[in-house]
């Protein structure tokens, strides 16, 4: 009873949370849009208003970033963090990382208050803490399903997110490093109202290696998008006869189709010129930043979708860990098409930039949560129908209600034990309820029956 107050109660505050959530990515595609379009206007952001919309970005993302992570978060993955340390240590790193990166940001606004210009060293500062950190969880992430993955190798999903973590960890730390690099060489130690606005060239031949590291960071972005949408629609396609099958393939094929329809004007710009931000292609950086901003919130309504056709047939549990990882999914590819190696004033895309390391433990809780969750309960059905079948003996010897008596007090005792063990491993409480095994018994028994 204790666990149902407590998950009814965030479900009693689930349109506060979607109010305070959608104010946060408008925030952040407000502050990604501006950072990509942001050397063609440089008198408007600069402009007093430009100012005022910077401070208002900052204050929506972190605000309502906050009041989520201390206050949903903490409380959905309060079960799984008690039982794995270096869970729980990600947790309270994250907390800090985010006053810190607050307290940089707040630095950067007085200067633009007080003094028109603001330190090139703070904005590379608070990209690498957010970039970094978020590389990190990833990288954690990563070891954490394949940790999985040998326990339970008959999982592809699993396998996948790991993979999936594991490039996009390689993305972010190298693509922040080498923009970071880039824009120290490219821009002068403070930057004020007359600075010059401008992206450098990713040609190798002009930004020496870190146009490549740039170059191979992309590359390790695209293969983790398309790694980390091939486990999810997998994970997912485990609730889909909820929903049908042709439906549930329409939703989850959204998110893909906006990413390759972003992806293709980048490909035909590449041979064209050798900077996809050349001013020339202002119509190729728009679609494409468009899409991929697009492909971020398509992805979290694919979520959404799925979670609300689900949610009365699944335990709360999953819902809140399915809605983490909505969030998290949405954040993390929004944040991820930001820029800024152009330096401009005030500095649009250091917020995305900055939260990016928040938006990826978002969705490592969430996904991992679920991942784990969905695969243990696989893992007790397999146990359930082997079970099912080494006692089709007993049904020739005893009556059908007697069986199930009999079969149902011998199942119930073997997945209380194998859910304990699954517990220990993963941190993570598997989704089946009493019921939800009662049903699949009755299933499996008629199924036996039937042959």
């Amino acid at each position: 009873m204790a666990e149902k107050a407590k998950f009814d109660s965030l479900d009693s505050n689930s349109k506060k949370n979607s109010v305070i959530m959608l104010i946060l990515i408008v925030a952040l595609i407000i502050d990604t849009t501006l950072s990509n379009i942001s050397d063609m206007i440089p008198r408007q952001t600069a402009s007093p208003w430009g100012i005022v919309l910077f401070v208002a970005i900052i204050a929506a993302v972190f605000g309502a970033g906050q009041y989520f992570l201390s206050r949903y978060v903490k409380r959905v993955s309060a079960e799984f963090r008690s039982k794995k340390t270096d869970l729980n240590m990600t947790y309270w790193i994250v907390m800090i990382t985010q006053f810190v990166l607050m307290a940089i940001l707040f630095a950067i606004i007085l200067q633009l208050i007080f003094t028109s210009q603001y330190y090139t060293v703070l904005l590379v500062a608070a990209t690498m803490i957010g970039y970094i950190l978020a590389g990190v969880i990833m990288g954690l992430l990563c070891y954490r399903f394949f940790s999985w993955y040998k326990e339970n190798k008959r999982a592809l999903q699993i396998l996948l997110f790991a993979l999936g973590s594991a490039m996009t960890s390689g993305s972010l730390i190298g693509g922040i490093v080498s923009q970071n690099v880039m824009l120290l060489e490219t821009q002068v130690q403070v930057i004020g109202p007359q600075s010059k606005v401008a992206f450098p060239t990713i040609d190798p031949d002009v930004a020496g290696i870190m146009g490549d590291v740039l170059s191979i960071s992309y590359l390790f972005a695209i293969m983790a998008y398309l790694l980390i949408w091939s486990a999810s629609a997998i994970m997912l396609r485990h609730y889909s006869h909820r929903m049908g099958n042709l439906r549930y393939w329409i939703i989850v094929s959204l998110p893909l189709v906006s990413f390759l329809f972003g992806l293709a004007p980048i490909m035909l710009s590449l041979p064209v010129t050798s900077t996809y931000f050349d001013p020339n292609l202002l119509v190729f950086r728009i679609l494409s930043t468009s899409a991929l901003v697009a492909n971020g919130v398509l992805f979290g309504m694919a979520f959404l979708t799925i979670m609300r056709n689900i949610r009365s047939h699944v335990s709360n549990t999953i819902v809140d860990y399915l809605t983490i990882s909505m969030y998290g999914i949405v954040f993390l590819y929004i944040s991820l098409a930001a820029n800024i190696a152009q330096g401009s004033y005030p500095p649009f895309g250091v917020t995305s930039y900055s939260f990016i390391g928040a938006a990826a433990y978002f969705f490592m809780s969430g996904i991992y949560s679920t991942a784990i969750s969905v695969s243990s309960d696989i893992r007790l059905r397999q146990l359930i129908k082997r079970a099912a079948i080494d006692q089709t003996r007993l049904i020739d010897s005893i009556s059908a209600a007697s069986l199930k008596r009999e079969f149902e007090k011998r199942v119930m005792h073997l997945v209380k034990t194998h859910s304990s063990n699954l517990v220990e491993e993963t941190g993570i409480e598997p989704s089946l309820e009493e019921d939800d095994i009662k049903n699949y018994i009755d299933e499996v028994l008629k199924e036996i029956h039937r042959k």
